[in-house]
C-alpha cells in the first residue's frame, strides 16, 4: 500500500494540495507558478489519492508523493536518486505534431541521460508515460504498424532502456474487483522502438 515510501512525481505544474485524496502526504519540492494543474492532480491521485471515496483509491494509496513541475526533471531526479528515491513518474512529453518521422521511436539523447541516471543509481525507477498520439498520424513512415493505427509514435524518455513506459488502458473488473479485461486505450501511443 506504499506505507514508508516515497514516490516522485513531476508534471507539468503542481497538484491541488488540499485535495480530500492527499491527506497532507503531498509535498512540494517547486515553487512553480503552475499549481492545482488538473492533470497533476489526476496523476498524483492515480499514485497516492487515499481512497476517500472508494473508486478514487491510488496504487499506493498510503505513500507520501514529492511534487514537481517538470522544468529540470532530470537533475531533480537524479539528486533525489542519488538520496535514495526508489520510484517517480513522469506523465508527460515531447509535442509530437511537428516532428520528422525519424524522431519517433528514436534512442535520442533525452533517453540516454535517463538511462544513465538510473544506471548510476539502480535501484531507481523511472516510469514514463507512453503519450496520446495514437490515431493522430504524426508519423507519416512507421518502422512497424501503419500511421492510421498510431503506430511508431513513442518519442524521448518512453524510450529509455531501464525505465518503464506505461500506456492508457481501458478496463474491466467483475464485482469482486479483480480485472477482468484491459486494452490499450485508443489514443495512447504505440511502439516500437527504432
Amino acid at each position: 500500500d506504499g506505507s514508508g515510501m516515497t514516490v516522485g512525481i513531476w508534471d507539468q505544474g503542481l497538484p491541488l494540495f488540499e485535495h480530500q485524496e492527499f491527506d497532507k502526504r503531498i509535498v512540494p519540492v517547486d515553487s512553480s507558478e503552475s499549481s492545482e494543474i488538473r492533470h497533476a492532480t489526476l496523476v498524483t491521485g492515480v499514485l497516492a489519492a487515499s481512497g476517500a471515496k472508494k473508486k478514487a483509491i491510488g496504487v499506493i494509496p498510503s505513500a507520501n508523493a514529492i511534487v514537481h513541475d517538470w522544468s529540470q526533471d532530470r537533475l531533480e531526479a537524479a539528486k533525489m536518486a542519488a538520496n535514495g528515491l526508489l520510484i517517480s513518474n513522469h506523465s508527460y512529453g515531447i509535442k509530437p505534431d511537428k516532428l520528422p518521422n525519424w524522431y519517433f521511436g528514436n534512442y535520442l539523447p533525452m533517453s540516454e541521460k535517463w538511462d544513465e541516471i538510473m544506471s548510476l543509481a539502480p535501484y531507481y525507477l523511472s516510469v514514463i508515460a507512453s503519450g496520446n498520439s495514437q490515431n493522430k498520424n504524426h508519423n507519416e513512415a512507421p518502422l512497424f504498424g501503419s500511421s492510421e493505427d498510431g503506430w511508431d509514435v513513442l518519442l524521448g524518455a518512453a524510450l529509455t532502456k531501464n525505465g518503464i513506459t506505461v500506456a492508457a488502458a481501458h478496463t474491466e473488473m467483475n464485482f469482486n474487483g479483480i480485472l477482468t479485461n484491459a486494452q490499450v486505450a485508443p489514443y495512447s501511443s504505440l511502439g516500437p522502438t527504432d
